[in-house]
């Protein structure tokens, strides 16, 4: 089958696990003899190739590039964003592509720079369209649903201003995904796919790791790690603000970040020797030599953590909010402490109170996997969507 996937970026640039997931599918599907192309987004046109998978990058056409680091002044912002809503050159140079490939199917996922024409012109040239949900693009005009550093239950009025196109344009594809019930629902309630005949939950895999980390207590501080983005919204200066003056704990930040956020995270830490930020590391040594205990305070509706199934995967405790998917992503799990929401107060109370029962921290989980996790599931759930698609038939 002829399958071409649309992603706003694509490794080695990523920003994220959207990145990493899509292309474990696109590799997985290679490997299974499928011929695949992944269609990305980039400061010009240009093609390579990456771990078997062709990728082609298509020019922004937009007022500029967003991933470039560099933060634009508002009016410049909202200028993309009304371009965003209807990028007709982005949609003409999609469909010379459709022409020149012929896919049997078209594969969207996170598509921030291509904007939702292309879901039509698609249906127009006979191509059948899969949509995956990882992020809120449809429904939010910053992707996340969050507004004033709180998450919000419904959409803002500006954000209904932004994506009204948008929830038109969705009930012309064939079948809709989503990483997690939670993130679906959210898009249902609102309005969304109420035309698309099709709508699954694929949860995403987690590669299991050859060897499990030590889970063993050598009475040293706990180890507390955030892993993920640097951002406002994952609870950042809550986690700071929870370990201030505590040394009896360590905590340790991996993750990108804007540099004047991180500027403003490091002042908040000041003079706090076991609050440290590390350089890119290895995932691997990190949850051998730096966690104990995953802290993931998010205070937005997560969609679904990569991250979260990454530390279940090697059976570390984890300190998280039950929000989006997460309670999907750590059903049965046995190792995990709830915290109501993404608060200082919360956050301390629920760390100071493993450090006097680390026989809960360094147990072993009989419950650390679960089916889902396999990548050859996700590729073959993701094969069944499109069989179903293009020939009618469920397998």
């Amino acid at each position: 089958m002829k399958i071409m996937m649309l992603n706003s970026l694509y490794p080695p640039d990523s920003i994220g696990g959207a990145e990493h997931t899509t292309s474990l599918l696109a590799e997985g599907l290679v490997k299974k003899g499928h011929d695949v192309i992944v269609v990305r987004v980039g400061a010009e046109d240009s093609s390579y190739e990456h771990n078997g998978v062709t990728v082609h990058v298509l020019h922004h056409r937009n007022a500029y590039w967003v991933h470039d680091g560099r933060r634009r002044p508002a009016p410049l912002r909202f200028a993309w964003k009304m371009i965003d809503m209807s990028n007709f050159p982005m949609t003409i140079a999609l469909m010379e592509l459709f022409k020149r490939y012929k896919p049997d199917v078209l594969h969207s996922h996170c598509i921030s720079g291509f904007s939702t024409d292309f879901f039509i012109a698609a249906r127009r040239m006979g191509i059948p369209v899969v949509h995956t949900l990882r992020e809120y693009y449809l429904l939010c005009a910053r992707s996340l649903m969050v507004h004033g550093g709180k998450k919000m239950s419904r959409q803002a009025l500006k954000c209904k201003l932004y994506t009204w196109n948008k929830k038109r344009a969705v009930n012309r594809i064939d079948a809709v995904c989503s990483v997690s019930r939670a993130t679906l629902d959210k898009h249902l309630q609102a309005g969304y796919f109420q035309k698309v005949p099709v709508k699954r939950v694929i949860y995403n895999p987690c590669p299991l790791p050859e060897v499990l980390p030590e889970l063993k207590d050598h009475g040293r501080p706990l180890r507390f790690a955030y892993l993920g983005r640097l951002v406002p919204s994952k609870g950042m200066e809550e986690m700071i603000a929870a370990f201030r003056d505590r040394p009896e704990g360590e905590l340790h930040f991996f993750g990108a970040s804007d540099p004047a956020y991180l500027d403003l995270l490091k002042k908040a830490a000041a003079g706090q020797r076991h609050i440290l930020f590390h350089p890119y590391t290895e995932r691997e040594m990190i949850y051998r030599d730096f966690c104990d205990v995953l802290l993931f305070p998010v205070n937005w509706d997560e969609p679904l953590s990569n991250t979260i199934q990454e530390a279940r995967a090697r059976g570390k405790y984890i300190v998280t909010t039950p929000f989006g998917g997460i309670p999907e992503a750590l059903n049965e799990y046995d190792k995990v402490s709830w915290i109501d929401k993404c608060h200082e107060e919360e956050i301390r109370n629920s760390c100071q109170a493993l450090f006097q029962q680390r026989e809960k921290v360094f147990g072993l989980s009989s419950k650390r996997i679960i089916p889902s996790m396999k990548t050859a599931s996700y590729v073959g759930a993701y094969e069944n969507v499109y069989q179903e698609v293009v020939y009618g038939t469920k397998t």
